[in-house]
């Protein structure tokens, strides 16, 4: 019965550890700063805020989360949500 008991408790456990919210290790501030400084290219005038913010989510993720390099992730975020 105590092992029964343990076992339920453990899977407990794990199953609000894997279905707990996500966590970014980029500060939301940083996102809020990237998207207002695309916001301010003109180049970017025509792309939706949607893409906007999904191609910095995509190049903070690759950049801060994943240590990448700045240009090639931002190029590589760029070819996915702009093209």
């Amino acid at each position: 019965m105590k092992r029964l008991l343990f076992f339920l408790k453990l899977c407990l456990v794990c199953f609000f550890f894997f279905n707990s919210s996500i966590a970014f290790a980029y500060d939301q501030t940083e996102l809020s700063e990237c998207i207002a400084n695309a916001n301010k290219n003109p180049a970017l005038d025509k792309i939706s805020q949607e893409q906007i913010q999904s191609y910095c989510t995509c190049a903070l993720e690759f950049i801060i989360d994943q240590g990448k390099n700045v240009q090639e992730s931002g190029y590589k975020c760029a070819v996915m949500n702009f093209s």
